[in-house]
């Protein structure tokens, strides 16, 4: 029958854009949050911390990104000894930056899409070929970039040290 008003039809909790239920995917499991142990001298920001941080996909590819245009553009600019000193810099700083204890893979990955794009805009600076990979390697045992952190110095955000006032 047509009584003249609208049908409201009622949507079901998990179509209804509006529902304030999140929704959680079937393979989910939660990772339970890391305890740190305060005694009543210490002054923790708080007693429960969320799981690790690390680097998003999407700001290492735009890091990467970035030393690989510096690289580019810097290449004939300077003079070799120069750039070498410079790229060193530009890694230390990420390292420094990006340097907490969990996430040494992706300054790892930093490190050698870095000496790839090196090794790629180097040769690149004149028709002759500059370097070889087994050149490449020597120059870097001759005068090294810095490798990422060891793990041991890293910084561990869970060390209640960093939190006393």
């Amino acid at each position: 029958r047509n009584t003249g008003t609208p049908q409201v039809h009622r949507q079901h909790r998990s179509q209804n854009p509006n529902s304030t239920k999140a929704q959680i995917p079937h393979n989910f499991s939660p990772k339970p949050p890391i305890h740190i142990p305060c005694t009543p001298s210490e002054a923790c920001v708080s007693q429960w911390v969320k799981t690790p941080i690390k680097t998003s996909e999407k700001t290492l590819q735009k890091k990467i990104q970035d030393f690989d245009h510096w690289a580019k553009h810097n290449r004939n600019r300077y003079k070799l000894v120069i750039l070498w000193d410079k790229a060193a810099a530009k890694l230390r700083g990420h390292f420094n930056y990006y340097g907490v204890l969990w996430n040494r893979q992706k300054l790892k990955h930093f490190y050698y899409q870095a000496i790839k794009s090196l090794f790629r805009w180097l040769n690149r600076r004149s028709q002759k070929t500059s370097y070889t990979w087994q050149g490449f390697w020597s120059r870097l045992k001759s005068k090294p970039l810095p490798l990422p952190t060891e793990v041991s110095k890293l910084k561990n955000l869970l060390d209640p040290k960093l939190y006393r006032s």
